[in-house]
């Protein structure tokens, strides 16, 4: 029996401070402990049980899932005060005047909630408010679970969530750690030391700000606070603090205005912000600031300070971890006796395809716009194969960017897409039938390196300004790698890059594929991943790219192989014959099988679906014969395409036959005549005359009725023939 450490899971956290399982994407790790978290619930004790989520969607999709999973326990989900109130959506959780404002400047707001002793705001729940806000409605509650996002970890506990028994990282967090970086300008530096009372500090912030005027645009060096004895600079910075706000629960909206104006007016968070990142600096001896960066803009020098923050000390607790992805040694600065444990599973059920040549990088796009449009081509073809009726569609995984821009051109209807940053935990996409992964998003070297300095507070020394590479053997082939030599440094970059790309595949849940519904990933990137080579297939840029007749396949379910049909119905793309001739050779060249039918004259089902795209939804493609509806023409092959487990009659509605009867003469005495030939169009929108069923019976054409009727007595030939005054067809026998 195979080990499953979440089984042990109550045990270990009470023996461990921090335990880390890192499973493959999709595994179902967070539905495994669930069974743990109802385990530690039942025992209760003096505490909740926490559990921390990416964000707030799907923390909500969180809480939906583990109240139907565990019904006999309370689960909340815990939203500060600038979200929407989920029971009112005009309003936010709190309704104070300028609640977000307040927050936005560090302002603390809990004095305008009041307490039983000061009296509460109108808007409180103790207050017997008609209408309470939100947010103090849920101080009411008590439940086992609070389920709360990953930036709720950096900021003290809310009072009335308790002691913690236990907290439940889902996901990397350490990215919630970096606080969006603070820009103030050096002149408001300069100019708002008149708040400070302490000389020496004044002094010396007239030197530093002349000192940075002076130095180049980059890392701050900060080497000017050699001079100053570091005791007495600690302790002047510490006269450094907010401008007192005093707000009552009474407070009115002019009030809050003026607290406003008051904290913006003064020294203001960035102004606080930057003196404390200079006191840090002195207690540290360094002379290089990788989180102080200086930048000109329009003649002004900014700085940008970039704030990091370790978990509140109260949420101090046992701690399970649970990533995919997870960098351990990342993790290991936060939580210092992390223990971690590796969970290795097979994904029998999934197919992967990856491309060798071509990273497919941002500079890629904006170098070769046509590059949008070439996977588009590639995303249409593969969401054709979907059939209508099937509840899912495929998922693309890319950038923002390229995300966008495709939207704008315009993606399939059976296509659904994600960006990087935003592919961990959601169940959504566990039933797609195949994700498409578009290249891969790169953290810059010198932000990945600004947040290792951040968390080893010392400063890297940069390999330059691009990342080196190496070579990586994949099924004995060498592909490109991109990596830093700093092992931290390399953790974050690996992070961003190869696993964002391994986060969206995850979202597939590969793990609970089976032969009945598998899973099929198109990796437009030649990132080396890793995946089992023995369900890994390699091609190139070139050779997954589709054929133009097979992108007008894809479209419009039917595509002529003859060079005047072609010119016909699609003079946009075909203007001269060459240009159709050559179409009609590469899908030839491509699919053999089509050409030897032809030659041969053979009319049949054959499944021609590009090999390079391991999907299980083929549309097999019949090749079929038919007359062009004008004078003198001569039968032309056409491919046309058919659902897996439907007929062509099915798929398209009817069926061409392939040998049409010569045309009649209508008398007055022979009205009974059926159409003897099929413009192609009519399978691209036109109205076409009703074809038989799909039975291997013999039907004639009643034109009176406007149907095709059957006669089940008469026996079926291969031929179509003349009955009687009554033309008769015979559908095709294998479909």
């Amino acid at each position: 029996m195979t080990y499953n450490p979440f089984t042990d899971l109550s045990c270990t956290v009470r023996k461990h401070a921090a335990k880390g399982i890192i499973t493959s994407t999709g595994a179902g790790k967070t539905r495994s402990v669930r069974s743990i978290l109802k385990d530690i619930a039942k025992r209760g004790g003096n505490g909740t049980i926490v559990m921390f989520i990416a964000d707030l969607k799907l923390a909500k999709e969180q809480q939906t899932e583990l109240r139907a999973d565990l019904p006999h326990l309370n689960i909340e989900l815990y939203q500060g005060v600038r979200q929407t109130d989920p029971t009112s959506p005009d309003h936010k959780m709190c309704r104070r005047h300028r609640a977000d404002d307040l927050v936005k400047r560090g302002i603390p707001i809990k004095s305008l909630c009041g307490s039983k002793q000061a009296g509460y705001c109108q808007h409180h729940a103790n207050a017997s408010a008609a209408t309470p806000c939100a947010y103090s409605q849920q101080t009411l509650k008590t439940p086992d679970i609070w389920i709360c996002t990953h930036v709720m970890l950096f900021r003290k506990s809310p009072e009335f969530f308790g002691p913690t028994t236990l907290k439940v990282i889902d996901e990397s967090f350490f990215r919630s750690a970096y606080s969006s970086p603070l820009s103030i300008e050096v002149d408001e530096i300069d100019n708002k030391t008149r708040y400070i009372k302490d000389s020496y500090l004044q002094k010396l912030a007239h030197h530093v700000c002349n000192h940075i005027r002076n130095m180049p645009d980059g890392h701050l060096d900060v080497s000017v606070l050699s001079g100053y004895a570091n005791n007495r600079l600690v302790s002047a910075l510490d006269t450094v603090s907010k401008v007192s706000v005093n707000l009552q629960p009474t407070s009115t909206d002019q009030d809050i205005d003026n607290a406003i104006d008051q904290y913006r007016g003064s020294q203001s968070y960035a102004l606080e912000m930057f003196w404390c990142s200079i006191a840090q600096l002195a207690r540290m001896h360094i002379g290089d600031a990788p989180f102080l960066v200086k930048k000109t803009v329009s003649g002004s020098t900014i700085v940008k300070l970039h704030h990091f923050s370790y978990p509140h000390q109260s949420w101090e607790s046992p701690t399970v971890l649970l990533d995919s992805t997870m960098p351990v040694e990342v993790n290991k600065k936060f939580f210092k006796n992390l223990e971690v444990e590796r969970i290795d599973t097979q994904t029998s059920h999934t197919r992967y395809i990856q491309i060798t040549d071509s990273l497919l990088s941002k500079t890629q796009f904006i170098r070769t716009p046509s590059t949008y449009n070439r996977v588009l081509e590639i995303v249409s073809v593969v969401a054709g194969q979907i059939p209508d009726e099937h509840p899912t569609k495929i998922l693309l995984a890319c950038s923002k960017t390229v995300e966008a821009e495709l939207q704008q051109i315009g993606l399939p209807d059976k296509c659904e897409t994600i960006h990087y940053g935003a592919v961990t935990g959601s169940n959504k996409y566990s039933d797609v039938p195949c994700i498409i992964v578009v290249g891969r998003i790169e953290i810059p070297i010198m932000e990945a390196e600004l947040q290792a300095a951040l968390l080893d507070e010392i400063p890297l020394d940069t390999p330059g300004q691009n990342y080196p590479q190496r070579q990586v053997i994949v099924k004995n082939q060498a592909l490109p790698a991109y990596y830093h030599p700093d092992s931290l440094t390399e953790e974050i970059r690996r992070y961003w890059n190869e696993g964002q790309i391994l986060q969206a595949i995850g979202r597939g849940r590969a793990i609970r594929r089976t032969v009945r519904n598998p899973l099929d990933v198109i990796l437009l990137t030649n990132v080396p991943l890793p995946i089992e080579e023995q369900h890994l297939t390699l091609t190139t840029w070139k050779d997954i790219q589709p054929t133009i007749l097979e992108v007008l396949l894809a479209k419009y379910d039917i595509v002529p192989l003859g060079s005047g049909e072609l010119m016909h119905h699609h003079p946009d793309l075909f203007d001269t014959k060459d240009k159709a001739r050559t179409a009609i050779k590469a899908v030839t060249d491509r699919y053999p099988e089509i050409g030897q039918k032809i030659k041969v004259g053979g009319i049949s089902s054959i499944n021609i679906i590009n090999r390079q795209y391991p999907t299980y939804f083929h549309k097999t493609t019949a090749l079929i014969r038919y007359i062009p509806d004008k004078k003198g023409a001569k039968p032309v092959y056409a491919l046309i395409r058919k659902r897996q487990g439907h007929s062509l009659q099915q798929t398209l509605g009817k069926l061409t036959p392939t040998k049409p009867p010569k045309p009649r003469k209508r008398s007055a005495n022979n009205t009974n005549v059926p159409p003897t030939h099929y413009d192609i169009q009519g399978f691209i929108g036109k109205e076409l005359h009703p074809l038989p069923d799909p039975l291997c019976k013999k039907q004639y054409y009643d034109e009176q009725q406007r149907k095709w009727v059957t006669e089940p007595n008469k026996d079926t030939t291969d031929v179509c023939g003349n009955d009687n005054g009554r033309v008769y067809y015979v559908t095709e026998r294998s479909c």
